[in-house]
Formats: structure tokens, C-alpha cells, sequence
């Protein structure tokens, strides 16, 4: 759908007709996939998305058309951008009160035959907008991303697949840093050490963690809502073994 391609629901496609006995939950074929390959039922018989991509944003609405045409292709301030390379994520913009003209952006942008949600909320701050944008999410992994950011095509693939190799963690990348529409320097984080995150956050807002993970910590920290929830937000992931 993302490419343009119709879609209809199968009992609406015109000449087609398909009976199943009501005690059979799958097809044939998909239950001797299942057979043949238990460990895989998850794989293959998934709907929902694996990763929600969760946008809060306050009074950013001029950023959201780069931050969204990142993820799904487009037109950028970096030009053309193909989308994302993994394509199992949905996108969540939670508008957390806005005064500008994000709400007609972000309803523009909002398809949900592209995945795309929009949330408008009263202002709370940005770690009440980032658990509102979570609670919705029907992910299995969540990945942060601020309104004004955007991401690599190969990014969120990179991201995914280091949390399925390092489960139980936390996920980060170093972001380039971005001028008058063209990318300048890698800025260089640091390696995780959880005694240095005591003192000093390494990890900037754009992370990717299970939304399991979410849950354990009691989310972000609401009444931080003038800064720092995210350094908060990681601490407490620490505490529970998301290193």
C-alpha cells in the first residue's frame, strides 16, 4: 500500500470466493508450515507491525513531512528518500497540543493504508505525549523519534536487527548531524556503561526498546515534562537489565 498498490479484503475482490470450516483457524497450507516449523508461527502468521515508530511533536508541524517521508519515501530536505528498507513498522505522530499548524500537516500526512496514524492530545509535556503515542502502539519494539529528525533508509533495519540479536537491550545509533539540507558530521555517542549513564546520558531520544520493556519501567517520566525524560527513561531501563 505504501507503493501505491490497491488492496482489497478478500471476500470484496470480485470473482473470488474462499471457504474455510469454521473450526479450521488456518489453511492447509499455512497449518503445514506450522507444523513443519513451530518456532516460526510468530514469522508467519503475524499481522500487526513489528515496530511503531512513535513522533511526538509540539510546534513542529514544518518538520513532520521530512521526519515521515523518511520512513515511508518522499520528497526531503536531503532530496528524494526511497522509505525504509524493513517495512513490518507503523508510524504514531502524537500531537501533544500544538499551536501552530501541526494538526492540518499531520492530518494531511495520517494514512492508514500507509500505516500512519495521527494523535492530537492537550498538552502535557513530552513524556506524557511519548507514553500516549506507546500505549497505542501494537508493536513489539518500540524506536523513539523526534519530529525535526529523520532516518537513514537502511536505519531502522539496522536498529531492528540488533534488537533481535541482543534481546533485552536497548538499542542506539550516532546521528548525523544536518545543515542547509545537506548531511554534515557523524556525531559520536559513546559506548553504553551504565555507571557513566548515572552521571552523564549517552544515548540520545531516538531509541528502539520492546514495548515490554516500557511497561516494566512505568513508562516516561510524566512530571519531567521540561526536560530530561528520556535520561530518566534510560536509567530506569538500566535498572532492569536494558543495557
Amino acid at each position: 500500500c505504501r507503493k501505491g498498490f490497491k488492496a482489497l479484503p478478500l471476500d470484496s475482490i470480485p470473482g473470488l470466493s474462499h471457504e474455510r470450516k469454521p473450526t479450521e483457524r488456518y489453511g492447509s497450507s499455512i497449518r503445514q508450515l506450522l507444523q513443519r516449523s513451530p518456532a516460526d508461527h510468530d514469522r508467519l502468521i503475524r499481522t500487526p507491525p513489528l515496530v511503531s515508530v512513535i513522533i511526538p511533536t509540539y510546534n513542529h508541524g514544518r518538520f513532520l513531512p521530512d521526519a515521515i517521508n523518511s520512513l515511508v519515501g518522499g520528497p526531503t530536505s536531503l532530496g528524494h528518500m526511497p522509505g525504509q528498507t524493513f517495512q513490518s513498522f507503523e508510524v504514531i505522530i502524537v500531537d501533544d497540543g500544538s499551536t501552530d499548524n501541526t494538526p492540518e500537516i499531520a492530518k494531511e500526512l495520517a494514512d492508514p493504508w500507509k500505516g500512519i496514524r495521527y494523535i492530537r492530545r492537550r498538552n502535557g509535556g513530552t513524556p506524557a505525549a511519548n507514553n500516549t503515542g506507546i500505549k497505542e502502539a501494537v508493536g513489539r519494539y518500540i524506536c523513539m523519534m523526534c519530529a525535526d529528525d529523520m532516518r537513514e533508509p537502511w536505519s531502522l533495519n539496522d536498529l531492528y536487527q540488533a534488537a533481535v540479536r541482543n534481546p533485552h537491550s536497548v538499542i542506539y545509533d550516532e546521528p548525523t548531524l544536518i545543515q542547509d539540507g545537506k548531511r554534515g558530521e557523524l556525531f559520536s555517542v559513546a559506548g553504553y556503561d551504565f555507571g557513566t549513564l548515572l552521571e552523564r546520558n549517552m544515548m540520545h531520544m531516538g531509541i528502539m526498546f520492546e514495548k515490554q520493556a516500557w511497561q516494566e519501567v512505568g513508562g516516561y517520566r510524566e512530571q519531567m515534562k521540561h526536560g530530561r525524560e528520556d535520561w530518566a527513561f534510560n536509567v530506569a531501563l538500566g535498572e532492569r537489565g536494558y543495557c
